[in-house]
Order: C-alpha cells, then structure tokens, then sequence
C-alpha cells in the first residue's frame, strides 16, 4: 500500500510493543470484520485499507474470528504490508466443544495453528502473537514455552496474553518474556486494574479490548 496516512502520529500517540514496534496508541480491532463473500467483503477490505491511510499503525486479529477467515481478509486487504503496520493474531482457540469452541493451547496445537497463521496472513514472521486464551488442561509452562520455542525459529516476533490475571502473568514471565496482554477494560469495567499496573511496571504493552462498545451496550451511560 502507498497511500499516505492523514495523519502522522507523534511520538505521544504512540506506544512500544516489545521494543520493535512503535504503534499508534488507537488501534483497530478487525473481529466485526465480515469475511464472507460478497458486497460486505468489498467492504470491510476498504474499511481494513482506510484505518492504516488515517494512520493505524496495529491491527488485531485471531485464528478465532472465521476459524483464520479474518487473517485471510487482512491479507487480501493489505499486503504486502507497509514497514510500519504490526498485525497481531492470537491462538489457543480452536473448534469444538458444546459452544462450538475450545480451549487447546498443546505444544503441538499452538504450533500447527501459528503455522496456518503465518500461511494465511502471508508471512514467514508474525510480529506479535498473543495467547487468546490459557488453556486450564496445560501447564502455563508447557503453553508459553511451545510459544517461545516458535519465537527461537523465528515465526513469532513478540509473545503476549490475553486474558489474564496478574499472578498469572507473573507465572507465564518466568517461561518467557512477554511483550502485551490484551484483556477487557473500560471506564465501567476496571476488573483488570491489578493487571495494568504489573503491565505498567514491567514495560509490557496493555491492549484494552472493547474499550468503549462494553460500556456503552451496558446501559449504564445515557
């Protein structure tokens, strides 16, 4: 892509993620995406182009939104990506179970779906790859560790989190470093408050997720 963003973020609109990657402190959640044929794929590609033209500079995606069909839209829509666009993908979320998904953060999992990743999202190298969530049947050190072994053949850039307390941050630390987490917060929701101040206090990226809609769709503001 060529186009010149509208807007060139100074360095007080941005933040670092992992010390390579400086980004826009507004990113863009690409989930409500529709990545299904047809006129809204149109669409959402030209709204995916338009975000990174106003300057978004991190775009956030996961195997879960379209079992990979998201990742294969942000491709479409951007690539070859510009030098200073980080998409970011998460995994650990696969098919089945009663809600038509689940848990499964094994070693070998978690590599076959970075790899379907990297295919998808056109890459030999995905700049941040989050855990969408900890797998309660493994190990954190099983689940961190496969992820940084993938990060030592260089597929992965940086490892983050999502959804996580702040004990279990600390748990996952000791396996690997950690460059984000990703958990839910808004001004009504400060459930995660114990976990922004660890991020704070290590240097570790913290990717509010829902930051305005959860409030908003509660009700509670008029």
């Amino acid at each position: 892509m060529t186009s010149e963003p509208t807007h060139a973020p100074g360095t007080a609109d941005t933040f670092s993620v992992g010390g390579e990657f400086r980004v826009t402190r507004i990113g863009f959640g690409a989930m409500r995406l529709h990545s299904g044929p047809g006129p809204e794929r149109k669409a959402a590609i030209a709204v995916a182009r338009r975000a990174v033209e106003l300057g978004v500079t991190l775009i956030d995606t996961a195997h879960l939104y379209g079992w990979g069909a998201n990742e294969e839209l942000l491709a479409e829509a951007l690539f070859p990506y510009p030098d200073d666009l980080l998409i970011t993908t998460k995994v650990g979320v696969t098919r089945g179970g009663p809600e038509g998904w689940a848990y499964d953060a094994r070693p070998g999992s978690l590599r076959e779906q970075v790899e379907q990743g990297l295919r998808r999202l056109r890459t030999e190298r995905i700049g941040l790859l989050q855990l969408h969530r900890l797998d309660p049947k493994v190990p954190v050190a099983e689940q961190v560790g496969a992820l940084r072994e993938l990060q030592q053949e260089g597929k992965i850039g940086h490892i983050g989190l999502s959804e996580v307390t702040a004990a279990q941050l600390a748990e996952a630390r000791r396996t690997a470093d950690i460059a984000s987490v990703q958990n839910r917060y808004n001004l009504f929701d400060r459930e995660y408050e114990p976990v922004l101040r660890a991020c704070e206090a290590a240097g570790i990226a913290f990717l509010p997720w829902r930051p305005v809609a959860a409030a908003a769709a509660s009700g509670e503001v008029s």
